[in-house]
């Protein structure tokens, strides 16, 4: 949430500067026309805000934004959705499996190395500004050799939740939900290093979950053309209820990367037909029936999970129902089971500021 939000430089309204002098006892003495300009300032930034909050309300329905109005207020509201609306930023994740360690994209110049101590690289445009971009410029073309693609595209913002997860060669690892697949390459990329050991053993070490078959098969899809045959078996694709899972205090990581309402699909679609957004696809309640079943993946993971374990829950919605009041809910449960890291995320975000 917050980083589709720092896109358009966060939501708080901005301080304007006085220029006048301080008088005795604190008082304001002289630079009227100063606060004059201010608050002419103030009421113009006022005015705009309202009339992109009433653009809004037109472009994707009434309903829709003034339920994050409830939440966030007008201005903070306006800036959240213009973030939203703007295009995705893709990065291509480099398969260190891959023969080819310095693949050629066109466009995309800039290498980030993400953790020191992990094989984790990008690629992402020289830029700052939204241009417009296909997600499929430059596809991957197959190793000859071994078949593997040498990079994958996705969203940068997907790769914070396996960041902050930050799984160690020994650890067994669980992603709950794991489809498309993303986050299971840059989980699998940490998990296994492309080290010698890993080929003397067989022990399953990812455990990658999706109920759905189709995006089951989407998955398997992914993990075959990106990950070498002997790192293949130590990987094991499920298609269970995570709802209702049937281990308990076996894993040392978990992902929690759970279905939800996926607002910036949503805003993107309606600006693409230019009509609202579908009551069907969004609705209150519907937040509330999806925050019903990250509770029970969120209860879930926390059952899986060893002492000591590190847990991430993420979310693509903007809907605190689906973010921190899940979090809320699951506490007074099992509140004395757990510890909230705080800032966990807040520091692998700031490795984002080296590219745009």
């Amino acid at each position: 949430r917050k980083a589709s939000e720092g896109m358009q430089g966060g939501g708080e309204t901005p301080h304007l500067p006085f220029n006048g002098n301080s008088g005795p006892n604190g008082t304001i003495s002289g630079g009227n026309s100063e606060v004059n300009g201010g608050n002419e300032e103030v009421n113009d930034m006022e005015a705009q805000s309202e009339k992109r909050f009433e653009e809004m309300k037109e472009l994707l329905g009434a309903r829709f934004v003034e339920y994050f109005e409830k939440e966030y207020g007008k201005h903070r509201t306006v800036s959240i959705l213009d973030a939203m609306s703007k295009n995705v930023q893709h990065v291509a994740l480099i398969n260190t499996f891959h023969s080819e360690s310095a693949p050629n994209i066109p466009s995309y110049n800039v290498t980030v190395n993400l953790c020191q101590s992990s094989p984790i690289t990008v690629y992402s445009r020289n830029t700052t500004k939204y241009e417009s971009e296909s997600r499929y410029h430059a596809p991957p073309e197959e190793d000859l050799d071994t078949g593997l693609l040498p990079y994958y595209w996705l969203d940068k913002a997907s790769l914070m939740p396996p960041l902050t997860l930050a799984p160690q060669n020994a650890h067994r690892v669980l992603d709950m939900c794991s489809a498309p697949g993303g986050k299971s390459l840059v989980l699998s990329l940490l998990l296994f290093n492309s080290t010698d050991d890993a080929k003397d053993s067989n022990a399953i070490q990812l455990i990658c979950n999706e109920k759905s078959q189709p995006r089951q098969a989407r998955l398997n899809r992914v993990l075959w053309k990106y990950l070498p045959e002997h790192i293949i078996t130590r990987v094991r694709v499920t298609g269970r209820d995570a709802t209702r899972w049937h281990e308990t205090s076996v894993y040392d990581r978990i992902l929690v990367d759970v279905p939800c309402s996926s607002e910036r699909h949503l805003v993107h679609e309606a600006l693409k037909s230019n009509s609202n957004i579908d009551p069907k696809q969004w609705s209150p309640s519907r937040c509330k029936r999806y925050a019903s079943i990250q509770v029970a993946l969120l209860r879930s993971a926390i059952m899986a999970a060893k002492t000591g374990a590190l847990i991430v829950y993420s979310t693509c919605s903007i809907a605190s129902v689906e973010n921190e009041k899940v979090i809320r809910r699951v506490l007074k449960k099992v509140g004395s089971q757990i510890k909230v890291k705080q800032n966990q995320a807040l520091k692998i975000s700031s490795r984002f500021d080296d590219f745009s």
